[in-house]
């Protein structure tokens, strides 16, 4: 995996934007603020044929007239505000389940044993939504308009996956963050080795490996390219880590002071609570920071595969690409949409490692089976 040198144009974009281009010297990151580009014009231009295939399969989508959701980042007024425009735009009732990735995997596992398949589309990481495929429970999504767009995109939405299994359609970016009432931003971490200081002994909280990938997602894509390496690991577990079912609580957590610092956090979440007016701010390690993506896939066998199909499309559209960005308060993976991400949650990008294909299989196989959860909790 080669490292990259990306200059941001949004926070939780440009990342991807410039993965596939040749490295960039190193350049000083301008202040980021909300901006709006003006919106490019699509080169989707279908086929006649295309246009009447997808024609029948928006027609097919409203006589289904509903699908569901599993969703781990689908939750509340975000949820509500999705499901709501997509409905008011095609008619089509969208009820949203939420849990964490790794649990909605192994629902549709079980559906897909049984033969009573509930649901219609998979949201989550790109690591779930990789092992969903692997699994056989996902289908792809190739055949939808925004497929043929070209030159809209900072991220392609097959970026995580060329085969169109898992459908990228937002970045996460992973990186530390403080309370900053507890922790003054020039006195907390500069470097993965400041996390190893006495100070910081059972003041860090994490996610548990075993019930959340985040720092899997993290520290892999560090851990394989040298960023970071077994033994210092092995150290950081024995700082008292403390540990939360998920990212979610975490949030809450830092945000109430009842931790100082995290090990690391995630844009996608914490801009909810900073958005709140919580004291929370990210930092970032010299050394770098890591990025990856949220995905979408349609589910094998799924009782609306024409909605969901339909949604996906929307859910990538300027319309839906806007809506998500200013409900989660953050950026697009498509041109010409506003970023809303907080000021207290950028950080530089410079030097951003961007996750890979191999970094999602060690993330979801390698790390939690073989050793990161046992070494952290002993």
């Amino acid at each position: 995996m080669k490292k990259r040198t990306i200059i941001p144009i949004f926070i939780s974009l440009v990342l991807f934007s410039i993965s596939c281009a040749p490295a960039a010297a190193p350049s000083s990151i301008p202040t980021l603020a909300p901006t709006l580009v003006p919106t490019p014009t699509s080169n989707h231009q279908p086929s006649t044929s295309q246009d009447i295939t997808w024609g029948k399969t928006m027609e097919a989508a409203k006589k289904e007239g509903s699908l569901t959701l599993y969703s781990y980042a689908f939750t509340g007024d975000l949820g509500l505000a999705l499901s709501k425009a997509f409905t008011d735009k095609y008619g089509i009732k969208v009820e949203i389940v939420t849990g964490r990735g790794a649990e909605m995997v192994e629902r549709l596992r079980t559906e897909s044993r049984i033969g009573t398949v509930v649901a219609d589309i998979l949201e989550g990481s790109a690591s779930h939504a990789l092992t969903a495929k692997t699994a056989g429970i996902t289908v792809p999504t190739l055949n939808i308009p925004a497929m043929s767009e070209k030159d809209t995109w900072y991220a392609s939405p097959l970026k995580s996956d060329p085969a169109g299994y898992a459908v990228s359609y937002s970045v996460i970016v992973y990186n530390p963050y403080i309370n900053s009432k507890l922790i003054k931003p020039d006195d907390a971490p500069k470097s993965f080795q400041d996390f190893l200081a006495p100070q910081w002994r059972g003041k860090i909280i994490a996610t548990d490996p075993d019930l959340s990938i985040t720092e899997l997602n993290y520290f892999v894509p560090l851990l394989n390219q040298g960023i970071v390496t077994e033994d210092y690991l092995l150290k950081l577990g024995g700082q008292n880590l403390q540990y939360t079912t998920g990212e979610v609580e975490r949030g809450k957590k830092i945000s109430s002071g009842e931790f100082a610092i995290t090990t690391v956090g995630t844009t996608a979440t914490m801009v909810r609570f900073i958005s709140e007016g919580a004291p929370v701010k990210a930092i970032r390690m010299k050394e770098g920071l890591t990025a990856g993506t949220i995905a979408i896939s349609r589910v094998k066998n799924s009782p609306h595969p024409n909605a969901a199909s339909l949604f996906i499309e929307w859910l990538l559209s300027v319309e839906g690409q806007q809506l998500h960005a200013k409900e989660r308060a953050t950026g697009s993976i498509r041109k010409g949409v506003t970023d809303y991400t907080p000021e207290a949650a950028r950080v530089d990008l410079t030097g951003v490692t961007v996750t890979t294909d191999k970094d999602q299989e060690d993330s979801a196989q390698k790390f939690r089976d073989k050793w990161l959860s046992r070494m952290w909790k002993k």
